[in-house]
């Protein structure tokens, strides 16, 4: 999948994907924040309901929550709420005494500049911001199942277990 982007300001929150990405900056320039996935135990996340603002007003709105599809039916019929993780920091002004734990992640910053080329891995922790008018590609292609990802499932294993 090929994307091109041209913003005039944007900010990406932290978040992984499950694809390899190779990014070009075409003109602008893009700061990137990475984490490795084997910093996964630090990196605080919550896990929430999703679902869809429906009636919106300035003063009301009503949220329609998301049911899972049918290979997710519980044996009753009914069907459990999607939920979706969200990374809760903000690696540029991170809250310490409230996350603790994040002092211990390997935190990359990298500035991708016009005529530059980054390959981010599949499942790196990522925040980006860019410059005024940044335009940008990046392909985006499919993560081989191999080792890395069963690290990296059992990692996220692990994490549930100590909560």
């Amino acid at each position: 999948m090929i994307k091109a982007f041209e913003v005039l300001k944007h900010e990406t929150k932290v978040h992984k994907d499950p694809y390899e990405n190779i990014y070009c900056v075409i003109d602008g320039y893009k700061d990137f924040i990475i984490i490795p996935p084997t910093d996964l135990p630090w990196v605080p996340h919550n896990i929430y309901k999703k679902g869809i603002f429906k009636n919106v007003t300035n003063n009301s709105y009503d949220i329609e929550m998301i049911k899972s599809t049918l290979e997710n039916e519980n044996d009753d019929g009914s069907n459990e709420i999607e939920t979706l993780p969200w990374i809760s920091i903000d690696p540029l002004t991170p809250d310490y005494e409230r996350f603790p734990e994040f002092r211990r992640v390997s935190m990359y910053k990298v500035r991708v500049n016009k005529g530059d080329v980054l390959y981010l891995p599949s499942l790196w922790f990522h925040h980006v911001r860019q410059s005024h008018g940044c335009i940008a590609v990046n392909y985006w292609y499919d993560m081989e199942c191999d080792i890395k990802y069963c690290y990296y499932r059992m990692l996220e294993t692990m994490c549930k277990m100590r909560l």
